[in-house]
């Protein structure tokens, strides 16, 4: 399904499942080889199935960026006559970043503005510094060219939180720009 021609993106959607939101389906969860017994949440072993009610859509995607790098390396000198020039580099690990912002205000977008404890739809009240302003997710991104196909799919554990101001206006659209830290999960996969 990777397309190596794709020219433009014209749609993208984006959901996130919580970690410690309740699996509504537990039974049909995706799980890391060797965990026992049925998970009963969202965690980085136990990833929601495809309709699971614990994946959330964030809203609509505007824009979306990809951040592959931020490599940390230990480098090796060797002594030049005079001074020292680089021998080797050895790769110590790296970082990715997925950006994205989105037109709508979901219950996510609360908790991480206000740092809130984890917040339903059915919640009517929050109390703000109750929680830690991010918090750990699998993140589902879909990218569709302008012919309707799957482009890209990607499900990636990460760190989620809000980078930038959020402008409440009468004027525009609320815009909400996230960042998703990638984390090492063994049901990470992308096609």
């Amino acid at each position: 399904m990777i397309s190596t021609r794709m020219k433009l993106v014209a749609g993208s959607h984006c959901w996130i499942a919580r970690e410690n939101r309740p699996l509504s389906r537990p039974t049909e969860a995706i799980v890391t080889v060797g965990t026992s017994g049925v998970p009963s949440v969202v965690g980085r072993d136990a990833k929601p199935s495809k309709d699971d009610t614990a994946w959330n859509k964030l809203g609509i995607i505007d824009t979306g960026r990809v951040r592959p790098g931020n490599m940390s390396a230990l480098t090796v000198h060797d002594s030049s006559p005079g001074h020292l020039v680089v021998d080797d580099m050895i790769a110590l690990g790296q970082e990715r970043v997925i950006s994205f912002r989105c037109s709508e205000v979901q219950v996510e977008t609360v908790e991480l503005l206000f740092a809130t404890a984890m917040l339903d739809q059915n919640s009517t009240q929050f109390n703000p510094d109750e929680g830690t302003g991010s918090f750990k997710c699998w993140l589902k991104f879909q990218a569709f060219d302008n012919d309707d196909r799957l482009v890209l799919t990607l499900d990636q554990c990460v760190l989620l939180f809000i980078p930038d101001d959020v402008e409440f206006s009468n004027k525009a659209l609320t815009q909400v720009s996230y960042e998703a830290h990638c984390m090492r999960a063994a049901l990470n996969t992308g096609a």
